[in-house]
């Protein structure tokens, strides 16, 4: 019976990367045309595109095998997923009325150009607002 719940659980794994590789390529699609938009640059979701789909191999072969290491492949596996979830929903959207920004979780907070705290420019470019 565990045998056949490691099975189920690799490859719902691998569905799951399966799936934000193609949510990632579509976002990537879309973006192409928005021009009042910054986000997360696409080589970030790339590494967890190759890191996952490299760490879905011992997934599947520690599953069919019955090995329980393969738990630690799987959390890899999902720690590469969060690289892509990051890059879908961190956002940020500015036009003439104000921006909206949303956080991993795809909390959204919405504000206008007087809610705006400090702009901290160089290198490491940052927008403070409400405290964020």
């Amino acid at each position: 019976m565990e045998h056949m719940s490691m099975c189920i659980a690799s490859a719902l794994t691998v569905l799951a990367h399966i799936l934000l590789i193609v949510l990632c390529f579509r976002t990537k699609a879309k973006r192409r045309c928005l021009k009042k938009i910054v986000h997360l640059p696409f080589a970030l979701a790339a590494v967890g595109m190759v890191c996952g789909s490299v760490m879905c191999i011992p997934v599947v072969v520690c599953a069919i095998s019955g090995e329980r290491t393969g738990w630690f492949f799987c959390l890899t596996v999902l720690f590469c997923d969060s690289l892509m979830v990051a890059y879908r929903n961190c956002v940020i959207r500015f036009d003439d009325k104000g921006f909206t920004a949303r956080n991993f979780l795809g909390i959204r907070r919405s504000c206008g150009y007087g809610n705006v705290e400090g702009l901290r420019t160089g290198k490491d470019k940052r927008l403070y607002f409400q405290g964020h």
